[in-house]
């Protein structure tokens, strides 16, 4: 059950994802570190009871504060592996409260931490506590929308409220083969949409899950219409606009956001054919000619060939151990670390629903990785993907604790990295061969879509709503029209139907701090597209960085510097947005030519 085969048959393999392991809440390695927190809570707060009699004082409370965040941070991975592997156990919602009150314990003794520094910075500097006090400044810096009980009397309740609206759907869909009616629930038909290959039925679900949707769209707009106005609210106490806030806390320029978005809008065309190429596909696999479904739009690829790299999890990791053996020479050890320790997990738990993610597990200095494989191209990319992001946490993990936390753009730029590599490497490993060929240029073709329409697209409704909110509320009439105007900004008639209630099934249009998480992924691809084209071409970015480097500095200096120090490229510059995206749609190059031999 630990990982793949190749994982078995190493030596020392230790059980992490096993009942005994650090990640089950149950597990006696998890009592013991949950004591051991406890007790550094109870030293911590012990000393810093007086004011520091000297430097020392200081250094011996950073060192408790770093110990404790470490382990937190751990335990609640923890919880999440155990919630992964046993959904109903009642335990880990009562774990992951006592873990984060002590994670406010911990803030609060971080605080003071800090304000200790400040009376011997002399003594601390060159020192680790000197460099983990500029952690703490530089990350504080970037904390804009500072929650309060108050704001969380508001947050709570209207979440709680969307979670019971959601839940409370039942659909019953008519099976295409005429079979009696199945009822399904939100998250079956949302599971059922992600993976699902069955186009036919796929459209009677979009179908049943949309006219719910339109038939509650009442309290769904009541809902958006108080979220929206408490975060401009929010932000009108911080001075900025959410989408400012945003911006600074992923650490990227206005300016630069200004110039990629007008190059996204640019490829909108290109990108549309990408759709329309992909959908041809689709359409001779399910014998019909009357166009892509909006149920369909980004549907995994029925009757696929089947691929090597997908077959299975060892396939795909030896994909990607060719794929980084120009670009990474580390990432061989990294992966063979993982495997041998036990940190990965690939087997089907979540029943199919697929379903990735990757966290730290600080007090063993290293990575815990869940990926629900399956035998296709889709999963294998996916599980590209999510390595990519544990490369970058790994990387992380010398730092102090605040900086092991990277943003979402961060982890997209390594994950889209990872994902558009592999992708490469099985679009060269697959040239003679057609229908192969054809499946993983649909993939990518897939991929184009995705990033620069159907993300863009999201961004854009959100950010929307929120200037149009400003002016009052907003009926389910307004938020429509508004959604089916973008829509046809970004799709025009590439698809049938558009993703009407998008506004209301998506759950980031209702959490109270992250309303614009689409345009991180974008930014990401092109980003990674034009890293992929430097490393092949030259072996190393443009300051003589390896790829390492890269990611070292993904995680901990300015999107901005990031680009001029490693792309030599001027980040606020169409030009070097508008070349990413004309290096993203690259691969549209010789598509039609593949794609229309695969359906002949």
């Amino acid at each position: 059950m630990t990982t793949s085969e190749e994982g078995k048959k190493l030596k020392n393999v230790e059980p992490h994802w096993q009942p005994d392991g650090l990640l089950n809440i149950a597990s006696e390695r998890y009592a013991k570190r949950k004591e051991t927190l406890a007790d550094v809570l109870l030293l911590a707060e012990r000393l810093s009871a007086d004011n520091p009699s000297d430097a020392a004082a200081v250094e011996r409370l950073i060192e408790l504060v770093e110990h404790g965040r470490r382990l937190a941070v751990s335990l609640l991975t923890a919880c999440k592996a155990t919630q992964t592997q046993q959904a109903k156990n009642s335990r880990v919602p009562a774990e992951r409260t006592d873990l984060l009150h002590a994670t406010e314990r911990l803030e609060a003794l971080a605080e003071r931490a800090r304000n200790w520094g400040r009376v011997f910075p002399k003594d601390l500097e060159g020192r680790p506590a000197g460099e983990w006090l500029e952690f703490e400044e530089a990350a504080q810096s970037r904390v804009i929308l500072r929650p309060t009980e108050a704001d969380r009397r508001i947050e709570e309740p209207l979440g709680a409220l969307y979670t019971h609206l959601k839940s409370s759907m039942k659909i019953m869909v008519q099976m295409p083969d005429g079979t009696h009616p199945t009822v399904m629930s939100c998250s079956s038909a949302e599971s059922y949409l992600k993976n699902s290959t069955d186009t036919a039925t796929r459209r009677q679900v979009f179908g049943a899950y949309n006219a719910w949707f339109a038939e509650n769209a009442a309290p769904f707009a009541a809902l958006l219409n108080a979220m929206t106005g408490h975060r401009l609210n929010l932000s009108d106490r911080a001075g900025m606009s959410m989408l400012d806030a945003s911006l600074k806390s992923e650490r990227m320029s206005r300016p630069a956001f200004d110039a990629m978005m007008r190059a996204v809008r640019a490829a909108a065309p290109r990108a549309r054919n990408a759709v329309q190429l992909s959908g041809m596909v689709l359409s001779c696999l399910e014998g019909r000619r009357s166009g892509l479904s909006v149920a369909n739009l980004f549907a995994p690829l029925p009757e696929a060939a089947p691929l090597e790299a997908a077959a299975s999890f060892d396939g795909a990791a030896d994909a990607l151990r060719r794929t980084f053996s120009r670009i990474d020479p580390d990432f061989q050890g990294f992966l063979k670390r993982l495997l041998s320790a036990g940190w990965i997990e690939t087997s089907n738990i979540s029943g199919g629903e697929g379903g990735t993610w990757c966290a730290q597990v600080p007090a063993c200095s290293s990575v815990a990785v869940y990926a629900d494989y399956q035998p296709t191209l889709n999963r294998a990319c996916e599980l590209a993907h999510i390595l990519g992001e544990a490369s970058l946490r790994d990387r992380l993990i010398a730092y102090p604790a605040i900086a092991q936390n990277p943003s979402l753009l961060s982890c997209e730029i390594a994950g889209r990295f990872f994902m558009d590599a592999f992708l490469a490497q099985l679009l060269e490993e697959t040239e003679w061969e057609r229908r192969e060929h054809a499946a993983v240029l649909w993939q990518a073709l897939r991929q184009i879509g995705v990033n620069l329409l159907h993300l863009p697209f999201r961004f854009e409704l959100s950010h929307r709503l929120h200037e149009e909110r400003r002016h009052g509320y907003l009926s389910v009439n307004d938020i429509n029209k508004l959604t089916n105007t973008i829509w046809e900004d970004y799709f025009a008639d590439t698809v049938r139907g558009s993703d009407q209630y998008v506004w209301a099934a998506k759950l980031h249009f209702y959490l109270p701090r992250e309303p614009h998480y689409d345009w991180q992924y974008t930014a990401g691809y092109l980003i990674a597209a034009v890293l992929r084209r430097r490393l092949l071409a030259d072996g190393c970015t443009a300051c003589g960085g390896s790829f390492g480097d890269f990611l070292s500095d993904c995680a901990t200096i300015d999107c901005d510097e990031l680009i001029r120090r490693h792309l030599g490229a001027d980040p606020a510059s169409d030009a070097f947005w508008t070349d990413a995206a004309t290096e993203a749609l690259n691969v549209m190059r010789d598509a039609d030519r593949h794609i229309q031999a695969f359906i002949s």
